[in-house]
């Protein structure tokens, strides 16, 4: 994760695979987030404060994308 380039317009980068992919603005923001080494919880707060966004839907949008970090091995 903390390896991970992460341009401002959601591009990032794995160096260590090469492999690259786009994400949206709150991808990106969870992305940064995660190599400050925030936790959930936190992440969750700051989505909820920057977004229009029901709690709800904010926990149920940050643990699909943590799944799918997971399931590329980025976590």
């Amino acid at each position: 994760m903390k390896d991970l380039a992460i341009s401002k317009n959601g591009f990032v980068f794995n160096p260590s695979t090469g492999e690259s992919f786009r994400t949206n603005e709150v991808g990106r923001l969870i992305l940064e987030m995660l190599q400050e080494g925030k936790s959930d919880e936190e992440i969750l707060e700051r989505i909820l404060e920057e977004y229009d966004v029901s709690k709800e839907e904010a926990e149920r949008d940050l643990l699909e994308f943590l799944n799918m970090l997971k399931f590329y091995n980025l976590m």
